[in-house]
């Protein structure tokens, strides 16, 4: 990979010339490198707040972790909400064996080694802490950006429900969460600079 056109301190430690030469990921932190600093894919990064169609790509994932963490942005003090999220079909292709024997590492290729791939990170900043139960192993069903009652700000609406083979999935057999009142919403996939790593 060539920094030549690259302004390599500004990219995360992860993702720095040295941490990259190593051969496991490498074709996944290139990509990252290059869409935190090449013009045309950065620019392809640019959400705007409240973007609903790019939460339909996330229906029917499963929850596999959600963390929050509060950060200062323009001197306010907000709240970082994340749900991690995978399809049905990456869920559990990712565990790593207990023992590590010749027969599994022969079947890795550590050049294109991505434990994030098919996952997709909901991001959401709020101006407020919200409280909700647990949602970890349950499929989204509903996800939903509309306006707050001040008419300042979003409110996102997420429906999670157990998991059905027929996805018939009631509304009263859910659980829903309310994020309100809501700054921003981002959609993440592994190649954006920020998604969370």
């Amino acid at each position: 990979l060539c920094y030549g056109h690259l302004k390599t301190e500004k990219l995360p430690e992860h993702l720095q010339p040295i941490r990259i030469d190593c051969g496991t990921g490498l074709r996944t932190r290139a990509v990252q490198a290059l869409f935190h600093q090449y013009g045309e894919l950065k620019s392809r990064l640019v959400t705007v707040t409240g973007v609903s169609s790019c939460m339909d790509a996330l229906l029917f994932h499963w929850c596999s972790s959600v963390w929050f963490h509060q950060k200062i942005k323009k001197d306010t003090k907000i709240w970082m909400f994340y749900f991690k999220l995978s399809s049905e079909k990456t869920r559990g292709s990712h565990t790593n064996p207990r023992r590590f024997s010749k027969k599994w590492l022969n079947t890795v290729d550590f050049l294109r080694d991505n434990p994030n791939d098919g996952f997709i990170v909901l991001a959401v900043s709020c101006l407020n802490f919200i409280s909700f139960q647990p949602v970890i192993g349950m499929v989204l069903t509903e996800a939903l950006v509309g306006v707050s009652q001040g008419m300042k700000h979003c409110r996102v609406k997420l429906m999670f429900h157990s998991h059905r083979k027929d996805k018939r999935y009631r509304p009263e057999s859910g659980y829903q969460v309310i994020l309100d009142p809501v700054q921003d919403v981002r959609v993440l996939k592994w190649w954006h600079s920020l998604y969370p790593t």
